[in-house]
């Protein structure tokens, strides 16, 4: 009986997890909510904060964030339309995480670059790594 408990809360945790992720998923959704946590910003604001990314790309991220109450999306009418993003109050609940990845990033930064293929950090190609997994993280290291 207090197994079967433990497994259900075991998947019950999991299945948070799962459906936090699914809320983040995409490649570019932390990175935008986490511009938008210094204040509203114009798509092309977000577009000039995140050059990797196309628009159409940028349109679809902030559309999936905007359904799901993330980010606030405020359209003027004037000619040209100017439309301005916000991020949530359910969004700012994500601030800790957003400021502790950020933390971690660049806690890691330079190991992080060794990783990613085409690394932001050079033109050079990324050293193989011979070190073990990364260490486990502790956000006040960062304070």
């Amino acid at each position: 009986m207090l197994e079967n408990r433990h497994c259900r809360a075991e998947k019950k945790m999991a299945s948070s997890v799962q459906r936090a992720l699914q809320l983040l998923a995409g490649k570019w959704k932390c990175v935008i909510l986490f511009h938008l946590l210094d204040g509203t910003a114009r798509f092309s604001e977000l577009r000039r904060r995140v050059p990797a990314i196309t628009q159409r790309t940028l349109t679809n991220q902030l559309r999936d964030l905007e359904r799901d109450g993330l980010v606030e999306r405020r359209v003027y009418a004037q000619v040209p339309a100017r439309v301005e993003y916000t991020i949530s109050p359910f969004g700012q609940t994500l601030a800790p995480i957003l400021r502790a990845l950020q933390g971690w990033g660049e806690h890691f930064e330079e190991r992080l670059c060794d990783l990613e293929p085409q690394s932001p950090c050079g033109d050079n190609p990324p050293a193989p790594s011979s070190a073990g997994p990364l260490p486990l993280f502790d956000s006040s290291q960062t304070r």
